[in-house]
């Protein structure tokens, strides 16, 4: 199984965009540039306002959105250039962290969301944390690049099912997997990868059962 974490390359090169902003890369991701799927992402969260935190939150696009619908939102980025361009972005509650140590306590969150942010981690450990700091029957949701969408050097493409047994691993139990075309304007399910840009994986934390006691012997 790939280990790869942010690459130093990776990190200098989201920094950079921290610095100058995305229309002056030659990079983007699509929930930066898509209304359409924020909104689609949004409309996966319960009505009623959660806790959530966003692992890779980068310059806030998603996150703003989801606050703007009064979720209760946290942000966590490695880059420092990121987080203050999302600042700028009215966000408040940033912290410059890494998903191999999230500096969070144990059930601290309703609904860990990775937006195109799992190829710059190590998934069995992204995964194991976000399981520790989400509450009982929590949500993770996390986005990816399709098969055939083109990115960064210092993104990994995971399978897809590597990226279910790592959720597996770590306590999940993956509820549904969806297959976007998202443009800016509208996001389209497709019956299959073929054809699409962005993979969404919703799991939920499985409950842990607490042991029977053995029944006293008779007598």
């Amino acid at each position: 199984m790939p280990t790869r974490a942010r690459s130093p390359g990776g990190a200098r090169f989201y920094s950079g965009i921290g610095a100058r902003g995305w229309r002056d890369s030659n990079y983007f991701t699509f929930s930066v540039r898509s209304p359409a799927l924020r909104r689609w992402i949004a409309a996966q969260l319960p009505a009623k306002p959660k806790r959530v935190l966003s692992v890779g939150c980068g310059t806030g696009e998603l996150e703003s959105h989801l606050s703007a619908l009064r979720h209760r939102v946290v942000g966590l980025d490695l880059s420092r250039a990121m987080l203050k361009r999302a600042r700028g972005r009215g966000l408040g509650r940033l912290v410059q962290g890494d998903s191999r140590q999230l500096p969070f306590g144990d059930g601290s969150f309703d609904v860990v969301i990775f937006a195109e942010s799992i190829g710059h981690l190590h998934l069995p450990t992204a995964f194991r944390e976000a399981a520790r700091v989400l509450r009982g029957r929590g949500r993770l949701l996390a986005t990816t690049y399709a098969g055939t969408v083109k990115t960064h050097a210092a993104y990994a493409k995971f399978g897809l099912d590597e990226i279910a047994g790592s959720l597996a691993a770590a306590g999940f139990r993956v509820a549904e997997r969806r297959f976007l075309s998202a443009k800016r304007s509208a996001v389209t399910e497709l019956p299959s990868e073929a054809g699409s840009t962005v993979v969404y994986f919703l799991a939920k934390k499985r409950s842990v059962t607490a042991p029977t006691s053995a029944a006293p012997s008779p007598g």
